[in-house]
């Protein structure tokens, strides 16, 4: 496999948390908005595609910055973590802001790191 520029991995960033942090707003504000009794299967179908673009773009965060992707599937699963022991003591309305917090917090961490001079490609051989 071909290794990326740093534009191609900022490019995969950009739609995999954007498209990450959509699919949270969206199944939040139908979780919210639900009126009567809790039924999970309403709403929990928006929130499936939410850790797999999360990881997607958060991996490429990570590359994009210098680091491993490694460091992104870690700090996914500290945050995941976190947020399933606090689920059991919410409120149905309240867990889609769980989930976009949860969805939030990588891709801000891995923004406040440094960025690391990574092997990057440069744009004379992107041209082929």
């Amino acid at each position: 496999m071909n290794r990326l520029s740093r534009q191609e991995h900022g490019n995969r960033t950009v739609f995999g948390v954007f498209s990450a942090m959509a699919f949270a707003i969206a199944g939040a504000i139908l979780n919210f908005g639900g009126h009567g009794p809790f039924k999970a299967s309403e709403w929990t179908m928006v929130f499936v595609p939410v850790l797999p673009l999360l990881a997607f773009g958060c991996s490429h965060l990570a590359r994009y910055r210098g680091y491993s992707s490694g460091v992104s599937y870690g700090l996914i699963f500290l945050v995941i973590a976190g947020a399933a022991l606090a689920t059991p003591i919410l409120s149905a309305s309240t867990f889609g802001v769980v989930v976009i917090a949860a969805s939030a917090v990588p891709p801000l961490i891995l923004m406040t790191l440094n960025v690391r001079p990574g092997n990057f490609r440069s744009g004379r051989e992107n041209k082929k």
